[in-house]
């Protein structure tokens, strides 16, 4: 159903099984790698999803990671088992920026949490 609503049709779906990795590439120049599967997604006619992340291998013509406005909000679709932990904080500072909500990058098993004018750690 994610697909429909995003506007996106998965053309073809890989497993890349155990000691397979491909890359997916941003238009930045940013790369990732990921495992496990992957889903080859093209934009509907008319849809308002645009492709983030494209594969770098022969299938470099399809999205790996999109972004659909729905309302007031967006649908980021991950078509793939992205390993990188560099991809998901940086999707999680867009997401946060995004909302306005104030976060702060900590060690692995660090929290803090802000309360008034106090950090606690």
């Amino acid at each position: 159903p994610w697909l429909k609503i995003a506007g996106l049709k998965a053309y073809y779906i890989e497993s890349l099984g155990n000691n397979s990795k491909v890359a997916v590439r941003n238009a930045l120049g940013a790369e990732y790698h990921a495992s496990v599967w992957r889903d080859m997604l093209e934009v509907i006619d008319g849809s308002t999803s645009q492709i983030l992340y494209n594969y770098t291998d022969e299938f470099a013509s399809y999205g790996a990671v999109t972004e659909t406005a729905i309302g007031s909000g967006k649908l980021i679709y991950i078509a793939t088992g992205i390993d990188d932990t560099e991809f998901w904080l940086d999707l999680a500072a867009q997401v946060l920026q995004l909302q306005d909500i104030p976060a702060r990058l900590t060690p692995d098993g660090v929290e803090i949490i802000h309360r008034g004018n106090i950090d606690f750690i």
